[in-house]
């Protein structure tokens, strides 16, 4: 299953990282989901127009041509009927595929649309690669970014096969396929960092004096405390560990906040005029104007760990 994500140096923006409902926090960090993989269905709702996903056969029992009992026509069927796919190399020829199955469920498929099957497998290749599109367009179109100046990595089982479909309709010009796509995802999960956060809320206005600064540096103190005893916990094998210190800060009355990171020595009494000029500076940056004069505030501390 796709997921969309557009690299920011390692810091996702609290912009990118959110869905916002009546001005609500709903969630971390996250990847743009897009249902359609290569497991992902083909079907054709009430109006008569193909469809493909969000539901998926899965692992088991699969695409038809698996021959493991699955009838539904797939985006892997129409990859193998569309010539896309080599039913005799598939997995470097471990795993022979059966056209016929794929043939099979695809016709079945065409049959609802009064299509021939090499028709209906190029309409759900093509469905599923605008699926694709749609999703990116939206993340660049948020993020005001030229599609011309980033490259498209195609990992997973069947993002190499749509990678140089999915770049030519975006306007992306670089396609890199890793040397083996299908468990990029585990490599990376085995070879990240171990990164956690910890968050509480304040509700603090910042005045120049920042006068609650013992009190704050006190939350930081208890958040490092809250990640260390977790390190310890969960983290066996990892490295030393770093934090990073942010708070999420907005002018007095906006519905959103920024990410801004904190040195801790600037939590000293009379060091709010240097938390207020970070703040300033990220809201110039994230928007393009800052009012230096309008009162801010800290909604959230932020620690997060890294080893």
């Amino acid at each position: 299953m796709p997921h969309v994500t557009k690299s920011n140096g390692g810091i996702m923006p609290v912009a990118a990282a959110r869905s916002q409902t009546a001005a609500t926090l709903l969630s971390g960090p996250a990847s743009g989901v897009i249902g359609a993989g290569g497991g992902s269905v083909a079907w054709v709702d009430d109006v008569g127009l193909p469809k493909v996903g969000p539901q998926s056969t899965g692992a088991e029992p699969g695409p038809a041509c698996y021959g493991r009992g699955g009838k539904d026509a797939t985006l892997t069927d129409a990859f193998v009927v569309s010539g896309f796919l080599d039913p005799e190399r598939f997995l470097g020829g471990r795993m022979r595929l059966d056209r016929s199955l794929a043939e099979a469920a695809i016709a079945r498929f065409a049959g609802r649309l009064a299509m021939t099957p090499d028709e209906a497998a190029e309409s759900i290749v093509r469905v599923a690669v605008s699926n694709m599109y749609a999703e990116f367009t939206k993340i660049l179109s948020r993020a005001a970014v030229d599609p011309r100046d980033f490259a498209l990595v195609a990992f997973g089982g069947a993002g190499p096969v749509v990678g140089a479909l999915v770049a030519r309709e975006v306007g992306i010009s670089a396609v890199f396929v890793p040397r083996s796509p299908g468990t990029l995802c585990a490599l990376g999960a085995l070879s990240a960092d171990i990164v956690n956060d910890a968050v509480r809320t304040v509700h603090t206005r910042v005045e120049s004096a920042l006068l609650e600064a013992a009190a704050l540096r006190r939350q930081y103190d208890a958040l490092r405390a809250e990640l260390g005893e977790w390190l310890e916990r969960f983290g066996d094998g990892a490295g030393a560990a770093a934090f990073r210190h942010a708070a999420d800060m907005r002018y007095v009355g906006q519905s959103y906040e920024i990410d801004v990171p904190v040195e801790l020595d600037w939590l000293a009494p009379g060091g709010g005029a240097v938390l207020l000029a970070a703040f300033h500076r990220a809201h110039e940056r994230a928007f393009g104007h800052a009012d230096r004069e309008a009162p801010a505030e800290v909604v959230n501390l932020r620690v997060q760990l890294r080893a």
